[in-house]
């Protein structure tokens, strides 16, 4: 794989397996499953979890990419726009001034 050798991905699953609050590690490349480990008594690794505030950076990483590809216009476009067929009907008055930025 490029990028990612095998001694690498080793290593990168023996420092995370270091970490005592770590509970899981996954790793994809292309939708291929490069690594996925249990540690410190995590759960099932088939089984969603709550990531809490690491959303916020995946997130702003998605909104990045989309704004790159040109799916977004940039954060200061009405979340309205992005809705397209699935908006309501009728919006209340809040959701009108929503833009991706203040999502």
């Amino acid at each position: 794989m490029r990028g990612l050798d095998s001694a690498m991905l080793a290593d990168t699953v023996a420092q995370a397996r270091r970490l005592p609050r770590l509970r899981s590690l996954l790793i994809l490349r292309d939708g291929q499953v490069l690594a996925e480990q249990r540690f410190n008594g995590g759960p099932p690794l088939d089984r969603p979890v709550n990531i809490k505030s690491a959303s916020k950076s995946v997130l702003s990483a998605l909104v990045g990419i989309a704004i790159a590809r040109g799916v977004l216009t940039g954060v200061d476009q009405r979340a309205l726009s992005v809705l397209g067929s699935e908006a309501p009907p009728d919006p209340d008055p809040h959701l009108t001034r929503l833009t991706v930025r203040t999502c």
